[in-house]
């Protein structure tokens, strides 16, 4: 079964079965009525994509590790002053970081990283700040235009459509970056 086969059989069972006022469901009414009504349709696709599957779960497992450890660990020892040294540190060192490297890019330790991994790094996560707060900003306005009523019933397809994608657009955003 192909990704479009399966993305099909998703988009007919939403809008079949949950699309009733115009509200899409989680992902896990989806999930558990495709188990359950679709197995066929889950194992083969399942079978066909086991490989990129299996390499999203090490990425997201990597990444949750990296951000745990940077976000809950190191604030909390740095905020009650159990870091005192850069030995504290020893535990860090071995955060991984995502970087552009020759072909596909590499996962590098903390401490093995260069300054152009370093710069790497950050252009990424300014990138994704910029886009963050254009969508931020996004749903401010919407949040003030629409107020008590709902998007629909306020603003015009077209116009909507021209403001998501403004916000969306974070190449106009950061310069064509």
């Amino acid at each position: 079964m192909t990704r479009y086969s399966i993305n099909s059989l998703i988009e007919k069972i939403i809008k079949n079965k949950y699309d009733k006022e115009g509200d899409i469901p989680s992902h896990e009414i989806v999930v558990r009525y495709l188990e359950a009504n679709h197995s066929d349709a889950v194992d083969k696709y399942l079978a066909t994509h086991r490989s990129s599957l299996l390499s999203g779960a090490v990425t997201r497992t990597l990444a949750d590790q990296r951000n745990s450890l940077r976000s809950s660990e190191l604030a909390t020892r740095i905020m009650d002053g159990s870091i005192t040294s850069v030995f504290d540190l020893d535990m860090f060192w071995g955060t991984t970081f995502f970087v552009s490297g020759d072909g596909e890019g590499v996962w590098k330790t903390l401490g093995s990283l260069t300054g152009s991994d370093h710069g790497y790094i950050a252009d990424k996560y300014e990138v994704g700040a910029i886009a963050m707060s254009s969508r931020a900003t996004l749903h401010r306005d919407l949040q003030t235009q629409v107020g008590q009523k709902t998007t629909i019933q306020v603003l015009k397809p077209e116009i909507l459509m021209r403001k998501i994608q403004t916000a969306y657009d974070t190449t106009a955003l950061i310069g064509g970056a």
